[in-house]
């Protein structure tokens, strides 16, 4: 008789304790989630700013193939004859004197998604004609230690 006390006992307490298991590893679950919530916020702040610095050293170091390209595929484009590099001459204006990025195997646009700009100038001393020699090359003057292009 005393088992059966005993199993009865056990069964009643085991009864009142039915899904406090469940329970238990719900709050968990959630406590975890919650957890898991606040760092994400907390890591999304340094996370957005990796990938802008990311962003913005892909561009200069793009930026810096583009000119050296441009520069390789540079000359006395104008036929001037001044013996002054002229760039090639830009693309299609972009916004005022900014033209395109000539085709040169350079990226067109940067990380972002906006066109790089591009800028050429004709400097020389050939009867004083500074004056652009192509539809977008800008005119420059007979200084030697002036910039002949600008990737932007």
């Amino acid at each position: 008789m005393g088992k059966k006390t005993q199993t009865g006992f056990f069964s009643r307490r085991r009864r009142s304790e039915a899904g406090n298991v469940f329970f238990t590893l719900f709050g968990a679950v959630a406590v975890v989630g919650v957890l898991g919530a606040g760092i994400m916020a907390t890591m999304r702040g340094p996370l957005s700013t990796m990938v802008e610095v990311n962003r913005r050293e892909q561009a200069k170091a793009e930026l810096r193939v583009a000119a050296s390209l441009v520069l390789v595929n540079s000359g006395d484009t104008c036929a001037d004859s001044d013996g002054y590099t002229e760039g090639p001459d830009p693309g299609t204006a972009i916004s005022g004197n900014i033209g395109a990025l000539p085709a040169v195997g350079a990226a067109q646009n940067d990380p972002w998604g906006n066109a790089y700009g591009y800028c050429a100038w004709d400097h020389g001393d050939i009867a004083g004609n500074y004056d652009g020699c192509g539809t977008n090359i800008l005119a420059g003057n007979s200084s030697t230690n002036n910039i002949a292009i600008a990737v932007l």
